[in-house]
């Protein structure tokens, strides 16, 4: 059954809330607060505190002595404004419906699923403004997105470090979401289990509305999908030992791509897709990044020790350089990069990269060298050993082409060719 008040506070208790199938329904306030839980005596029973205050009001879903004892809750008015007077923790579910509800600072903790807008109703007539507080939405959930933003949703993400089991951006204009701006970003640490054949992490549709806010996202849930059709991330980084990450569609992250545990793959479980991945900064690998036939293009490429690029049967493009090194290979032992016999284009003229430049590496396949202009070089510099092989072609479009001192040699298994503008040799 449903039970209904005008506001609610508790002192010492005991209530016990209507259950799964009811509703505790607050029409307004008293002294400015409409919800006011205080004590351990609260017994949410699994139903839903809807909240239809039509005013700007202040709720308590505190816990005690850090145990949270609030299941459900709805906020459920247009005019509604509902601020947290404090830590808000929820055993349950969140629905913002219609109407806001916003943190004032103060830090949300949801165990279930978050849901923002109706499916149905104008942009902006539901809101979750989370200002500068700590944000944690179902970072175990894993029987739906912990977080959808549906049509009519808005999720302002602030600036304080958030965490998500997984997200959805629903496929409408007026589903709209912008990241959190914080230095730790977006964690997402668990999966849609049902939804693909491995579960979804990420899911943001074409028609919505997302603003990655030039922030980070991080990737730490177990084996799953990430979904990004025809948007874009910033910065992102994947941190999940002995899982993979599949990209269901091509991606495009406009900041730098992090691999330190765990496998990036272009490819989606269990398919034959080869999606392209676009990086416009740098990419740092420690865990694995997988290419399949996949087009592929980035800054740079550092691959650390103990880390591996299982390169792409196509080409590798790499359009500008980080300290010198356009390609830095750190295992010492000759292995982290599996070439395929694929293509690693330098590609400078495209790629803005105005200085020299080496590429550190024992084995290539295809290589080509396309400098900013004809008096640049790049200069290939042995991970171990002192000499580098490249085992198919060499094509030199423009500028200069080399090992790296006298004391290395560069071995072409098979043909070379030196285009007008390009060199093969010393500047001088």
């Amino acid at each position: 059954t449903n039970l209904t008040t005008h506001s609610f506070s508790l002192g010492q208790g005991p209530f016990t809330a209507p259950s799964a199938s009811g509703s505790f329904i607050i029409t307004n306030e008293t002294s400015n607060l409409a919800f006011d839980y205080d004590g351990n005596q609260f017994i949410h029973n699994g139903g839903t505190i809807d909240i239809r205050t039509q005013a700007t009001t202040l709720v308590d879903f505190g816990s005690n002595n850090g145990t949270a004892h609030i299941g459900n809750v709805k906020i459920n008015h247009a005019s509604c404004v509902a601020k947290l007077q404090n830590a808000g923790s929820l055993l349950g579910n969140l629905d913002i419906a219609l109407g806001t509800l916003d943190t004032d600072g103060n830090a949300l903790t949801v165990a279930g699923k978050t849901i923002v807008g109706d499916g149905s109703s104008p942009a902006n007539t539901a809101k979750l403004t989370c200002n500068a507080s700590t944000i944690s939405l179902g970072a175990s959930y894993t029987a739906d997105y912990a977080l959808r933003v549906k049509r009519g949703g808005t999720f302002v993400g602030g600036s304080g470090a958030h965490t998500f089991g997984s997200f959805s951006n629903e496929d409408h204009a007026d589903s709209i979401t912008t990241l959190t701006t914080h230095a730790s970003g977006t964690t997402l640490s668990s999966e849609y289990s049902s939804a693909g054949p491995n579960g979804y992490a990420l899911a943001v549709y074409d028609d919505s509305t997302f603003d990655d806010a030039d922030g980070l996202v991080v990737y730490t849930g177990p084996s799953a999908d990430s979904y990004l059709s025809g948007k874009t991330l910033h910065n992102v980084t994947i941190n999940s030992s002995g899982n993979t990450i599949g990209l269901q569609n091509p991606h495009t992250f406009n900041g730098n791509l992090t691999i330190t545990a765990g496998t990036l793959n272009t490819r989606p479980a269990s398919t034959t897709e080869n999606n392209a991945l676009t990086v416009g900064g740098d990419v740092s690998v420690t865990g694995t990044l997988t290419g399949n036939d996949s087009a592929i293009s980035m800054g740079s490429l550092t691959i650390a020790d103990g880390g591996t690029y299982n390169g792409t049967t196509g080409t590798t493009t790499i359009l500008n350089e980080t300290g010198g090194y356009a390609w830095n290979n750190l295992e010492t032992d000759g292995t982290g990069f599996v070439h395929n016999n694929g293509t690693v284009h330098f590609d400078f003229e495209t790629g803005g990269g105005t200085n020299d430049t080496k590429a550190k590496e024992l084995t290539w396949g295809h290589v080509k060298w396309t400098g900013d202009e004809p008096s640049h070089e790049l200069t290939f510099e042995p991970s171990t050993g002192t000499s580098v092989t490249i085992a198919k072609d060499l094509t030199i479009h423009e500028g200069y082409c080399r090992p790296t001192t006298l004391t290395h040699s560069l071995v072409v298994t098979e043909d070379v060719l030196i285009e007008s503008g390009g060199t093969i040799g010393h500047v001088n």
